[in-house]
C-alpha cells in the first residue's frame, strides 16, 4: 500500500491582528504550501475541522474551504472534530487518490461576544437531559465540570492528592504567557472538585495545516506510519471516568499500523492534549506511556519526551484546531531527527469521548 507523505506544514495565530478565520487558515495553508513547494492550483481534495458553536456560526466550512482551495474538488470534508480527527479523513482521502494533493486544516477562533453563553448552551445539550443536564444547566463551563468528574475518579480510584494535577498543570503553564504557580492553580475558584478554573488552558485562536500526498517530489516533513481513532458512549454515567478508553483503543490501532510494540522506548516525542491537565495523565496511560494511576508520576518526574514544549497548557487551546497545532509545531522542531517516530493526540466529544491518535515518521 502507498505511504502518505506530508509534504508540507504550517501554522498562524493573529498577534495583535484582527482576522478573520477564513483568513487565519489561509495563511497557514500558504505556509504549508510553500513548504512543499507546490502551488495552489495543485490541490485535488480538502479537509477541514472547526466547531461551529465555538464560532457562533452556522456551516462554518463555508468560510474555510475556499481559504485552502479546496472548493469544488473531488472532496470537500468539513468535520466537527478535533484536528488529528481530519489526519485520519486526509490520510484515507490520499489513499483512495493516489498522487493527489490533500489540504487538512484545522481554525478555530473564538467569535461573537456572545461566545461565553453560546458554548454553555451547547455544552449542556451534550449530556442525557433528565439527569446528567440538571446538574450541569447553568454552570458557567459544562465541559469543565464534566473533566473535574474525572479528576474525581481518577485522583480517588488511585488515591492521588489533587495538589499532584496541580504541579503537573504549573509546570506545563511555565513556560507560557500565562504561566501559573500551584497555589494559584489551587486558590482560583472550584468548577468542580479537585479541577479549579486554573487548570484550564487560555484560549487562543490559531490555525494549521497539512499537505498529505503520495507522492512528494521536494521531499517530505514526516510520512503518516499509523492512524486510529475512537469514540464511545457521550454520556458520562455509561463510561469509566477514571479513564481515557478511547485514547487507547485509537492508540492501539495507530501502533498496529506503525509497528510500534514498545512505545515508551519506540517514540521520540508525544504531543498530548491537555487542555484540563487531568487528560494529559490519563493519556499518557491510554497510550502506554505509564501504568494505571502512574501517569502523574511519569509527567512529573521528567518524561521529556511528552508535550517537551508545554502542550496546550503551554502554547494556549483552540478547540479543535490545537492538536493539529502541536502536531505541526512539534514536526517543525524535528526536522533534523531523520527516522524519528511522532505520536500526536487528540480528544472531542463530550468529555473526551472520542479520541484520534496519529504516528508520524520525521523526514521519511
Amino acid at each position: 500500500m502507498s505511504t502518505v507523505k506530508v509534504a508540507g506544514i504550517g501554522w498562524a495565530q493573529p498577534g495583535d491582528e484582527r482576522l478573520s478565520h477564513a483568513e487565519l487558515l489561509y495563511r497557514s495553508t500558504r505556509k504549508a504550501l510553500e513548504d512543499a513547494g507546490l502551488k495552489r492550483d495543485a490541490i485535488t481534495s480538502a479537509v477541514t475541522t472547526s466547531f461551529d458553536y465555538i464560532e457562533g456560526r452556522n456551516l462554518s466550512n463555508q468560510f474555510t474551504l475556499d481559504s485552502i482551495g479546496g472548493v469544488m474538488k473531488s472532496c470537500d470534508l468539513r468535520l466537527s472534530d478535533d484536528g488529528i480527527h481530519s489526519i485520519a479523513a486526509g490520510t484515507m482521502e490520499a489513499l483512495s487518490e493516489p498522487g493527489g494533493v490533500v489540504v487538512v486544516g484545522a481554525v478555530q477562533m473564538a467569535g461573537t461576544e456572545l461566545i461565553d453563553s453560546t458554548n454553555r448552551v451547547v455544552e449542556e445539550t451534550f449530556f442525557e437531559p433528565l439527569y446528567l443536564r440538571p446538574v450541569l444547566e447553568g454552570h458557567a463551563n459544562p465541559e469543565a465540570l464534566a473533566f473535574g468528574l474525572a479528576a474525581r475518579a481518577y485522583l480517588a480510584r488511585h488515591g492521588i492528592d489533587e495538589k499532584r494535577l496541580a504541579e503537573l498543570v504549573a509546570a506545563r503553564s511555565a513556560g507560557g504567557e500565562e504561566a501559573r504557580t500551584v497555589e494559584e492553580i489551587l486558590d482560583s475558584p472550584v468548577i468542580a472538585g479537585p479541577l479549579h478554573d486554573g487548570h484550564r488552558a487560555r484560549r487562543v485562536d490559531a490555525a494549521a495545516t497539512l499537505i498529505l500526498t503520495t507522492d512528494a517530489p521536494n521531499g517530505a516533513r514526516a510520512s503518516i506510519r499509523g492512524i486510529g481513532w475512537c469514540a464511545e458512549d457521550g454520556q458520562l454515567a455509561n463510561r469509566d471516568l477514571s479513564e481515557q478508553r478511547p485514547t487507547a483503543l485509537a492508540a492501539e490501532r495507530a501502533y498496529a499500523d506503525a509497528g510500534v510494540t514498545d512505545p515508551a522506548a519506540e517514540l521520540a516525542r508525544v504531543e498530548a492534549y491537555n487542555a484540563y491537565g487531568i487528560d494529559e495523565a490519563m493519556t499518557v496511560e491510554a497510550l502506554g506511556l505509564a501504568a494505571a494511576g502512574k501517569g502523574l508520576d511519569a509527567l512529573l518526574d521528567g518524561d521529556a519526551k511528552v508535550n517537551p514544549t508545554g502542550g496546550v497548557q503551554g502554547s494556549g487551546w483552540a478547540r479543535g484546531a490545537a492538536s493539529l497545532v502541536q502536531a505541526v509545531k512539534a514536526m517543525e522542531e524535528m526536522s533534523g531527527q531523520s527516522g524519528a517516530l511522532l505520536a500526536s493526540q487528540g480528544w472531542s466529544g463530550p468529555g473526551a469521548s472520542s479520541s484520534a491518535v496519529a504516528v508520524f515518521e520525521i523526514g521519511a
